[in-house]
Order: C-alpha cells, then structure tokens, then sequence
C-alpha cells in the first residue's frame, strides 16, 4: 500500500466513525420516542461508505 493510500485509507475511516456513531444514537433515540416501531430503525437509511 502506497503512503498516498495509506492516508486516504486513515482519512475515510476518521470521517466515516463519528457518522457510524450519530445514525446509531439517533435510532436509538427514535426508539426510545417510540417513532421505531421494531429494530429496523438501526439498519442505516444509505451507506455511508459510499457516500
């Protein structure tokens, strides 16, 4: 793997953490709300690895 790689490899997974976490925290509110009616709501609307 090329340094340039490297980096855009470590740089894609710093982005795509932090959005990982806030989908799996707003489902979890949704659930707790009430507007999930089963576990679904965690499946994520797109993926953002593609994004």
């Amino acid at each position: 793997m090329t340094s340039q790689q490297r980096l855009l490899s470590d740089i894609s997974h710093e982005l795509r953490t932090p959005l990982t976490r806030l989908q799996l925290g707003t489902a979890l509110l949704r659930r707790r709300s009430g507007e999930a009616r089963n576990w679904s709501v965690l499946k994520p609307k797109r993926n953002v690895w593609t994004a």
